[in-house]
Parts: structure tokens; sequence; C-alpha cells
């Protein structure tokens, strides 16, 4: 019934049916006119209050207000939206309204405006939007779909309703099918194969989606939906299958090309309107190998995609976090991208690349956390940035009176027009557009301040023609980043015809996104940066001139300037190539040339007479001789990889940071980025290779040498690192080689996995990091994860730029490690981030915990020192520190703990002799019997899973087993004392251990002498130990589960057991090591459903009397032993609970 009314609603708009509907949406409805006159102004002529859905704890107002003007997609939007919360700030105890904002036309804007609370307070000028935009000459398919179906029994229920993510996946899903009919019908042809039928198809429906939202502008015809009328000109003519390659070709690579001539089959009117089509320049439009395979597309197909887009709202303007129209925006070619194009024949490929891409929220607080961090370096000030940045509109006013104050907006637009922002995996181009979002608003302020004016569409040009930069080795993401931010601009962007027509409307992003690898930059083993001891350090002022004539020519074609000397990207990239030349012709030159030195110096300094004027040679000459030898024969090596360089150049120049991005690098007193941010992809180790190779290139010695490459150009940078973990992931290199990109004040902020906290190969990073910069901030969420598509954690890091000069001074600085208690989204604001920022010491507050440590202190607690003399004199060995268990995850009674149990806690490293996995190392095969083991001496029992034993005392006749043989009978093994399983669930437990095998899936533990196995097996289960096993486990993957490997095995947590009285132990060992271990919530004696601190803990009866026997040799009271319980069923839900929260 609802669903009907709303489609009477859009045919003919009257407030009767909208309270009608209303009436029959909800049983809370309860009507209650009331006019609103007080609310009238030039541009609204009617406040309705029509009635409230009385929700016990969230009523909701709802309210039609007549426009005076008619309403379109973007009209009065802002002034709507400052109307709206006027009204919610006023009529105070709704905290979230339906405003029907609706013309004479009959169209109307639906939408759902909601308070948002930070921390305990409610702010009124916090506000968040969704809309529907209905109107009787559009479809209305999303609004019908998603407002008729859902309840408005709840707020809960009405944000459903207005739900963004709903209403992409609906679109996705559609997507797909149609992709896969198409790709289907394509693959059936035999014309190519399956990877080019797909990028195909991509190309098409990226070319079809991207006129969805030009024709917005009503460039083509002064028409919103010419796609339609296109489609129906060509089906009134009566063609046969003929559409793709007579008129959608044509449309794409004339019209859009400003190429076309026109046709005698198209009507004059349809003549006149390609004639003016604006001209797209950008990769998208441009005649690429794809369009020449001669697929054959049947009328039937475009009936389908047609269909399918027009029963969608396209808007161009892309939504904000706070304030989204419930339509399809630009941000959806991205993610289009990102949900299809790596897909390949045999795999997913955007599994295997490590491609998932970041959240808006993320994003948002990534780029306002750089450009804080980046002005108050050059500005100073940091609270005013911070409230500019992350502050509601009143905190944002305060921040720009600030700036008024102090005169600041000539440098303040200085550094916005000279900033230079790079992301080196820029993927679909979302870092950009967020940080084009920002700064263009921040730019406009600092114009009109200082009483110069500029219209949106320039200020965004300015941006992304001097400011953003990206790298991507895929083509495709590069295209759809360069359209992204095409679209960005011209959102507000009037232009006449004529600019649409003759002038390229995009600045030629093609040398400011480059397509390419971001990490090596070398050809024949030879780093071609200009930075390179190989090829910069020597550059002539001939070339250097060179250098910097090219860099002024490159943003004269980047702006499109008639007088630029070079008029197509080719011939620029040409001049790199000729730069490069003339670099390595001088490098082969100067290496010739030391050679004839060296020589001339070897017979000079190897002659040598006697008294009697006879020549001798002696042995430190010989060796001279044979170094000079040795010297000259590298130098010829050097010269002949030179020259096969400067073949390969001849036909293709790899990436290079320093010659693509001249303008960045040319600077000698400052060269490099400003900020450097991103979300680098996320590859194992083991699955690291060339991504510029397919799938079917790649094997082991490929990978190998690619891992090689990687290397160098991190020793390359930093001569210092002598070596990186080679079971290092790749998001690692991007750390290293990322801030190698920044200028001396520059800003770093990445989001990754958060392994390289907790990791061994996390080492090599921690190390540099606490050497080398300054720790602004390691930011992590314990309640929702930041890739929905990727098991992965991740953690936020915000560094500043490496200075290897001043490691005193980096390791004086004071790390912050900031654990988010909420969603990004409900507790970023300016508040919580001034906060963080002045906190001197480990500070908690509702929304967020923050735990501040000196460098040199981290730095200090990751040595190892063989002996005491070692250590005096600070010659240990960094081998690694537990940075996200201890110092993000970590609650607070740990800390507490450490403090109470100085001389009484012990790891279980130092007890044990041995640690290791598994003990089947002499065991070559084996063959497991299905059957249990039955004490029969030619079977060895064999602890196979966890799912094997449910106690940590093991029965062997319910163990698997396997046969003894003549080559394994005499077979000696390790008879474990403890055992950990690697994979950790709700239940927390460790095995003791005996005389039997045990499977890779386990750890083992044998312990030293003078340690009684029965009374560690029971303090290494004591709910102490279990909480140190949550707090040091590893959280890489985002399933849920916990991995305790050799190093948290080594450093999990107990009681001395030379501590505890042996007969109080033994009392409750029995029962205690041979019951069933239940989960750690029935453990403690909780209900895992409800909030864990409204409950009192109660701890099963055994495993209480065990806690109290530790607890009482800590002496921790009985408010401390609560916080044992509630803090490590704490950890496990919130594990458990952030891997379902996307």
């Amino acid at each position: 019934m609802p669903k009907e009314i709303l489609r009477e609603l859009v045919e003919n708009f009257r407030i009767s049916k909208l309270q009608r509907f209303f009436e029959e949406k909800t049983k809370f409805f309860a009507e209650a006119e009331e006019e609103l006159t007080q609310y009238r102004n030039e541009q609204f002529s009617v406040f309705l209050k029509i009635g409230e859905i009385k929700l016990e704890l969230e009523p909701v107002i709802i309210i039609a207000v007549k426009t005076k003007s008619n309403l379109s997609e973007h009209s009065s939007k802002k002034a709507q939206y400052e109307i709206a919360k006027k009204i919610l700030k006023q009529e105070d105890k709704y905290p979230a309204g339906i405003f029907v904002f609706y013309d004479e036309a009959g169209s109307f804007r639906f939408s759902l405006i909601h308070t948002e609370t930070f921390g305990t307070k409610l702010k009124f000028s916090n506000f968040r939007r969704f809309t529907y935009f209905v109107s009787p000459g559009q479809t209305n398919k999303t609004f019908l779909n998603r407002i008729g179906a859902e309840s408005f029994d709840s707020l809960k229920d009405i944000k459903e309703a207005f739900s963004v993510q709903k209403v992409t996946k609906e679109f996705f899903d559609g997507y797909i099918a149609l992709f896969n009919k198409i790709k289907t019908v394509l693959n059936s042809q035999n014309i190519a194969d399956n990877k080019i039928c797909h990028n195909f198809i991509l190309n098409l429906l990226n070319r079809l989606m991207f006129l969805y939202f030009v024709q917005k502008k009503e460039w083509l015809g002064d028409n919103k939906k010419f796609l339609q009328y296109f489609w129906r000109l060509y089906k009134n003519e009566k063609n046969n299958n003929s559409f793709y390659k007579d008129w959608l070709q044509v449309l794409f690579l004339e019209a859009f090309n400003n190429k076309f001539l026109p046709k005698k089959y198209f009507s004059k009117e349809l003549n006149d309107i390609l004639q003016f089509a604006p001209y797209l320049n950008g990769g998208l439009f441009k005649k690429r190998d794809l369009d020449t395979y001669g697929f054959k597309i049947n009328d039937n197909i475009f009936e389908e995609i047609f269909e399918f887009f027009d029963s969608y709202n396209f808007t161009i303007e892309e939504n904000s976090e706070d304030d989204a129209d419930l339509e399809i925006d630009p941000k959806l070619i991205g993610d289009v991208y990102e949900s299809l194009v790596n897909t390949s024949e045999d795999d997913d490929e955007q599994s295997n690349r490590g491609i998932f891409y970041t959240d808006r929220t993320e994003i948002n607080f990534m780029v306002k956390l750089s450009l804080a961090d980046y002005f108050s370096n050059h500005l100073e000030n940091k609270t005013s940035w911070v409230k500019y940045f992350f502050g509601n509109d009143e905190e944002k006013n305060e921040a720009v009176k600030e700036a008024d104050k102090l005169k600041l907006w000539p440098e303040i637009k200085n550094k916005i027009e000279n900033l230079s922002l790079a992301d080196p995996a820029c993927g679909s181009g979302s870092f950009l557009v967020g940080a084009l979002e920002v700064l263009s608003k921040l730019y406009k302020i600092s114009l009109e301040k200082l009483g110069e004016y500029k219209n949106d569409y320039e200020i965004k040009k300015h941006i992304i023609s001097y400011c953003l930069y990206g790298v991507d080795v895929k083509e495709w993401a590069v295209h759809i980043a360069e359209l992204r931010l095409w679209l960005q601009l011209i959102i507000d962007a009037e232009l006449s015809e004529s600019q649409r027509t003759l002038t390229p409307l995009l600045p030629n992003l093609t040398l400011k996104l480059r397509v390419g690898d971001s990490l090596v930059q070398e050809l024949g083993g030879i780093n071609l940066s200009l930075r390179s001891k190989h090829l910069g350090a020597e550059i002539p002022s001939a070339i250097k001139a060179k250098i910097t004539n090219l860099k002024k020519e490159k943003i004269k074609y980047t702006n499109n300037d008639s007088t630029c000397k070079y008029k197509s990207e080719n011939l620029l990239k040409q001049e790199e190539l000729n730069i490069y030349n003339l670099i390595i012709e001088h490098k082969i030159k100067a290496l010739q040339n030391k050679n004839v030195a060296l020589e001339n110096y070897a017979k000079q300094k190897t002659a040598k007479f006697n008294l009697f004027g006879e020549k001798t040679e002696d042995r430190e000459i010989t060796l001279f001789a044979k170094s000079s030898k040795d010297d000259i024969q590298k130098n010829k090596a050097q010269i002949e990889k030179l020259r096969e360089i400067r073949k390969t150049l001849k036909d293709k120049k790899p990436f290079v940071w320093d010659i693509d991005f001249v303008e960045v690098f040319s600077d000698e007193n400052e060269n490099g980025f400003d900020v450097v941010i991103g979300n680098p992809p996320y590859v194992r180790q083991e699955k690291i290779a060339d991504p510029q190779l397919t799938p079917k290139e790649i094997n082991n010695e490929n990978k190998r040498e690619y891992k090689e490459k990687l290397f160098r150009a991190i020793n390359f940078h930093f001569p210092f690192i002598k070596k990186i973990d080679k079971k290092s992931d790749l998001y690692i290199y991007f750390y290293f080689l990322g801030l190698a990109l920044l200028n001396s004040r520059g800003t770093f902020c990445f989001v990754t996995s958060n392994s390289w906290l907790d990791v061994g190969y996390g080492k090599d990073l921690q190390e540099f990091l606490l050497k080398n910069v300054k720790i602004k901030g390691i930011f992590d969420n314990q309640v929702k994860r930041s890739f929905a598509n990727a098991d992965v954690n991740t953690v936020i890091s915000l560094f500043s730029a490496p200075q290897h000069k001043k490691e005193k001074e980096n390791l004086e600085n004071i790390a912050k490690f900031v654990m988010f208690k909420k969603q990004f989204k409900h507790s970023i604001n300016a508040d919580n981030i001034l906060k963080i920022e002045n906190i001197k010491e480990i500070e908690s507050y509702e929304d967020f915990r923050v735990y501040t440590i000196g460098q040199n202190n981290l730095l200090e607690e990751g040595m190892e020192y063989e002996n005491e003399e070692q250590k005096k004199l600070n010659a240990g060995k960094y081998t690694g520190n537990k940075w996200g268990g201890k110092y993000l995850r970590a609650p607070d009674i740990y800390f507490r703990i450490l403090e109470k149990g100085k001389g009484k806690l012990l790891n279980l490293g130092a007890m044990s002799s041995i640690i290791k996995r598994n003990n089947l190392e002499n065991f070559k095969e084996w063959k497991i019997k299905t059957q249990h083991y039955n004490h029969n001496s030619n079977f060895f029992p064999f602890l196979h899973s966890l799912k094997d034993t449910e106690s940590i005392n093991i029965n062997i006749d319910n163990l698997k087993s396997f046969e003894k043989n003549k080559k394994n009978k005499k077979i000696e093994y390790i008879k474990p004392d403890i055992i950990s399983n690697r994979f950790v669930g709700e239940r927390i437990f460790f095995i003791e251990g005996g005389d039997f095998l045990i499977n890779d899936s386990f750890f083992i533990s044998k312990l030293k002498d003078g340690f009684n196995k029965k009374i560690t097996t029971m303090s290494i289960n004591s709910t102490l130990s279990l909480l140190s096993a949550e707090v040091i486990g590893r959280k890489t993957y985002a399933t849920g589960v916990m991995y305790i490997y050799g190093p948290e095995f080594k450093k999990l947590l107990l009681i001395n057991p030379n501590l505890v009285e042996k007969n109080k132990i033994l009392n409750i060992y029995n029962n205690f090591t041979k019951r069933k271990i239940n989960s750690i919530f029935t453990e403690c004696g909780f209900d895992k459903n409800k909030p864990i601190r409204e409950q009192e803990p109660k701890p099963l009866p055994d495993r209480k009397k065990l806690d109290d026997i530790i607890f009482d040799i800590l002496g921790l009271t009985k408010e401390e032993r609560k916080e044992v319980y509630w803090a490590v069923c704490e950890l496990v839900k919130n594990r458990l609970d952030k891997a379902k929260s996307v």
C-alpha cells in the first residue's frame, strides 16, 4: 500500500498524499498539523509540520516546505539544509527529521536529517543529510524501491531506507549481472581472450556511465537525457545492429575529440549537436587498441544497457560524508573500477595484487590530518588548523577569525598554491579527490579574504594542475582518477559553448597522473633517479638548464597554454627521453675518464726502483694494481649497463619520480613532496611480483629478482639500511620509498595492514622510524575495520619526513598511539583531535585512548643484549616490539599488572629451552590413520588439530595416529611441556604436553630445569596469562581469529611458577585440566550478547580458584580482578565484532 501511495505522490505531489503515506507506513505516526510561519523567507513560502513518528527515545519530526522557485537536483540545496538544521536546533526534542521540500511543478526533495553525537554531548551544529530528489520527469526507481520497502518503525530502520550503501549495492548487483551477460556474448565470438573481452566491456560501460554524468550539464544539445534521445533517433532509423559501429563510435572517438565530421545518416539536428560536443580530452575517449578488435554488439544488448542506466538518477556532484544524495555519483566510476577492472580469466587479481580501497570516512580523516599537519609545519598554530579541518561550522569560523587576526591569508594562499601532494598508489583517485575537495574550500576563503576572485572551476583547476600527483601501475586506475578529477572540476563550471568545444576542459593530467611502478626505478640494475649516486651527483649545468626548461613547459602543457613549445604529450615525453640520454652519455664519459685516470695513476704508483735503478714490486704495490684493475673492470661493466639502458630507452622509459615529476624534484633547496598519502597494496610476501607482469608470466625466479630490486631501491635512498626481512609484505617497501619522496618538512600518512606493529618483519621498519622520523600518531579503531572486501585489520600512520642526521632529536620525540573506541565517523572531531594533540601522558576518554611513549623508550624496549657489557656499550640488536598489542589494544589493567608484577612475572621464552613449531622435524613422511590411537606399540599418537581435544590435558586415546615403520620407528622427537594452538577464536587455552607427536598447527615449549610442568601449565592458563595472549597475539587479518606464532608464544606472560604454592595449585589441577574449556565468555561468566561492563564477572568456580591464587601473588584489588575479566572479554569481543563490522 505505501508503495502505491508513493507512486501517486511522484505523479502528482499533494500534502494529503504525503500524510497518507506516513499513516500507512508506520503505526507510530501521529498527525499534528502546524504552520511554522516563523521560518518563512524569500526562498520558502510554506512551512508545515505534518506530524511526527513517535518513537520512544528518538522521535522524528516531519515537515513539508514549499519553495518559491522550481526545484532541480542542486538548486537551493544549501539553503534547504540550513533551514532544516535551524528547525532541528529549535525543536530540540527531535534528534532527526524528515523534510520534504516541494515546488509548484511537483518535484520534491525527500531528506532525512539527523544529529550526530560526539562523546557524551549532542552537538546540534553537527548533522548528516541523506536525500532523494524526485521529479515526474525522471526515473524514481531508487526512491520507490528503498522508501517503499524499508520499515519506518525505528530510527535505525529509517536510516536504512536512506542508506547510500544499500543504493550502491543495488547498482553494483545490476551492473555486474549486465557485465557478465555481455561478457558471455563477446566470449562466444572467439575474437579475443577473456581478459581483452573483460577490458572492452569495462571500457564501453564506463564511457556510457561517464556520459550519464556529462549530460546533466546540458552540454549535449541542452538535453539532460541526451543518450535516451540518441538511442531513440537510432531506433527510428530502423538500422540493423549498427548502433555501436556507426553511432556510438562516432560519438566517442570523433565528437568528444573535436574531430567530428557530419554524417549523411544523421539528422541535421544531431549533426549540429555533435559539431558542438564538449572537447573531452583525457584517456577515456581516446582511440585505443580495444576499439579495433571488431566486437559485434547487437541492439538488444544496448536495449538492456540503456534500460539499466536509465533506471537510476545520476548526480555529477560527489557525495560528502555528511551530505549525500541517494543517486549515482562520480565516485561510482571508481568503485566499478575497484570491483571489476582487476578480474582476469584465471583468478581475482584484486586479491592477488592486494588492491583494497579505502572507505570515505578514513580518506576524509587522513586528508584533513595530513593538511592540518602540513599547514602547522609551515604556519604553526596547530589548534586553529585542527579547528578548521575537523571542526563544526562554529569552530571553523573561529579558525578563520584567528587567521584574520594574525594576517595569515597571504601565506595560506601561497602554501596552497605551492603545495605538492602525491599518492604513490592512487587507484581511482579517492585521496586526490578528497584533497581537492578540502583544499578548494580553503583556497576560496583565502582568495576572498585577499579581495581576489576566481570561480569554482578556476580554483579547482589550479589545485588539480599544480598540487595533485598520482601514480598507479594500472593504466585503468589512472584514467579513472583523471576522469573523477575532471568531473569534480565541472560540477559548478559555467562555460560558454565555445569554451566547451574549442578548448580542452580538463588540464592535461597525463603528466600529473602517471602509469608506472612507484617502487622500482631502475633498468639493468641501475637506479635512474636524478638523486642517484650513479646519475644525479654529477649532472652538469647545461643538463640542469634543460630540466628547468622542461619543468616550465610541462606546466604550460598541463594548462593548455598555447605558447607551450611541445604541442603533444609524446613530444614532452620525447624530451624526457632526450634528457635521460644526455645524462647517461655524460655518465659514460665520466666513467671512461675515471678509467683513464686510474690507469695513469696505477702506472705511476707501480713504478718503483731500487738502489741500483732496477724496477721492483712489493706486496703493497701488487695489491694496489689488482685493486685498480678491479675498479676499472667494474666501471667498464657499468658503462656496458648504461649503454644497454640507452638502447632500451629508445623504445620505452620506465616511470621515474624525479624525471616524470621534475617540477617537484628539481629544487635543490627543498625537493620532494609536501604530503605523501595513500593506501598501498596489501600483498603478502610470497605473492610479491613485478606488478607489470601478467599472472602467467610470474615465476619464482622473477619474483626473487623483483624483491632484490625492491631492496636496492630502499638501499639507494637510505644506504645505511643493509637488509630488509624477506618476509616483509609489499606495503613495507611502500613505507620506506614513500618516505623517501618527501621534502625535509613533508608529511606522510598511510593506511595499511597493522601487521608491522607486531610481527617479526616489522622490526626493520620500526627501527627505521624510531631513528629517522617523528612518529606523530598511529591510529586504530577497535570497533570497525577499514576494508569491507579484505580480511585485513588496518592502522593509519602519521609521520614527519625522514631526517637521518637528526637521530637524537627523533628519539626524543613522544610517539602517540591512539585507539578509537567508536567508529571514526562518530569520534573524529575538533575536540577529540585537539585533546590527542595536547596529551602528554597516557589518557583515556569515552571516544578514544592515547598511549604516549618516547621513541627512545620504544627503541630500548625492542633491544636485545647478549650480556651486560653489550648493554653498557649500547651495542645491542633491535629485535622488534609489540606496538599494536601493547600500546593500542592493551587495556589499562595490563599496565597495572606489569607494574605490580615486577619480579613476579616471566615470559615463557625465558622459561623455555626450546620454543618451535611442531615436533615433526625428523619425520620425512607419514600417513594419518582415521582410527584413534590404541596404545599399540606400532603407532604414534598424533595431535592433528585443536578439534582433537577440548581440554588442557590430552587423553591420547582420542588422538589420531600414524603407523611406525622401519624408517621412522627409532626417530627421536621432542616431548613438549606446553603447547599453543596457532589459531585462536573464543576458546583460549594452552595444552599440557606429553609423549605424542604434534602437527604444524601448534607451537611447542620445552621447559628449562627448575620449572614444574603442571604448575606452569596451570599458570599459563590463568585468566591473567590469557589476557597477555590477547594483548600480544596477532590481529592482522579481519577474520576474528587471533594468531599466536613463535614470537608471541615466547612473550606470553605468566606468574613465575616457583612463586606458586604447589599444594594449592595441584588441588585444582586434575579437575581444571581435564574438563572442557569453554569460550572465554563462559569461563569468565559473561553473556557475550550483552555489554561486557554492564555485567558482573562470574568466573567458573575452578577458574576463580586458579585466578585467585595468581591474583593474590600480584596483590590485585577486588576491582582490579574484575578489570582483568572485563578486559580480556572485551578484547575478544572487539576482535570478533570488528570482523563483522563492514
